[in-house]
């Protein structure tokens, strides 16, 4: 039941019949321009990359389309992306299984990367551009009005692009039935494939109330002050390499949705947090510590057990290697 006759991208409606296109259909020569064709038809997004990668370059798209929903298995090569925000309006909830990528917030600055292993719902429009390394992701495309109704309100009222869900409760049935769409929904009937899409579109739904519903039972006064306590917990205790949202929600006496929950409405997510007040403990000690002290160890004094990733996020963060910090001590004593 697979379409593979695709000789130049266009747009893919086939109703419950997995369609799919792939690089390998076209010469090599043209592999990134018929992608960025597709991807521009398909997605609203625009490619943007050298031609260095026309020779090497592979992307595999496999779509069904449904009536509530529809589903998508893609893998692709290295690639950057921008993304008008008129075009459509849809939230994905995204299992990305390989390859991790950095979106960058469109109007208002900032980051968010996602990883290997990332269950998340993403609003595309909010996104100004999205570098990806080599990846592979299963995603749901869901109308706004859909999730915005099953949930009493706009998930992504705030502004930020992502809403990460944790992988607990319905999540892990909800993940392994993308996986086994993806598996063997091309070898099913369109009766079949319509009952497993709409199954597997519920489920997401249920996922979303159950992690990103907002509780009327919660004052906006009770949150502010578990908020606080999070954040005051995060900075005494920045340096336990065994802070984890769990832990942190049991300390501070909530669940660990609740938790999710309050970072969201402030825009930020737990991990990010927590990343800022690392990097800017291990920026203070830089600048004010001896220059022997070895960047290794203010690290992992600070919470960070992997150096070449901390000078990745350090450098990312403050344009400067952190061995390449001057120190402030060492200016005033000369």
């Amino acid at each position: 039941m697979i379409d593979t006759a695709f000789p130049r991208a266009r747009s893919i409606a086939a109703p419950y019949v997995f369609n799919e296109l792939s690089t390998d259909l076209v010469p090599w020569r043209e592999r990134y321009d018929f992608w960025r064709d597709h991807v521009r038809t398909n997605f609203n997004w625009d490619l943007h990359r050298g031609r260095d990668q026309y020779g090497t370059f592979h992307a595999r798209f496999r779509h069904c389309v449904g009536e509530a929903s529809s589903f998508v298995d893609m893998s692709c090569g290295e690639c950057a992306v921008s993304r008008s925000p008129e075009a459509g309006d849809e939230l994905r909830l995204i299992l990305m299984s390989a390859g991790q990528a950095r979106l960058e917030r469109r109007g208002q600055g900032g980051t968010d990367t996602v990883t290997a292993g990332s269950l998340y719902l993403l609003d595309p429009g909010a996104v100004a551009r999205a570098t990806w390394s080599a990846h592979h992701d299963l995603c749901l495309k869901l109308p706004r009005r859909a999730v915005t109704e099953a949930l009493g309100a706009d998930p992504f009222r705030h502004g930020a692009p992502v809403c990460m869900l944790p992988n607990s409760g319905v999540a892990p049935f909800l993940t392994s039935q993308m996986r086994m769409l993806a598996s063997h929904g091309a070898g099913m009937s369109v009766d079949d494939c319509a009952d497993v899409l709409e199954n597997t579109t519920r489920l997401a739904l249920m996922l979303l109330r159950r992690h990103l519903k907002p509780d009327a039972s919660e004052s906006v006064d009770a949150q502010d002050g578990l908020l606080a306590a999070a954040k005051r917990y995060i900075e005494l205790n920045h340096r336990r390499h065994d802070l984890t949202p769990d832990v942190l929600a049991d300390v501070i006496g909530c669940s660990r949705r609740q938790l999710y929950r309050i970072f969201a409405r402030e825009e930020i997510t737990i991990a990010g947090y927590l990343r800022e007040v690392r990097l800017q403990r291990c920026r203070a000690d830089l600048e004010t510590g001896s220059r022997e002290r070895r960047v290794g160890a203010v690290a992992y004094a600070h919470g960070f057990a992997d150096l070449p990733a901390f000078s990745k996020l350090f450098k990312r963060r403050f344009g400067v290697s952190p061995s390449d910090v001057p120190s402030t001590t060492g200016a005033s004593a000369a």
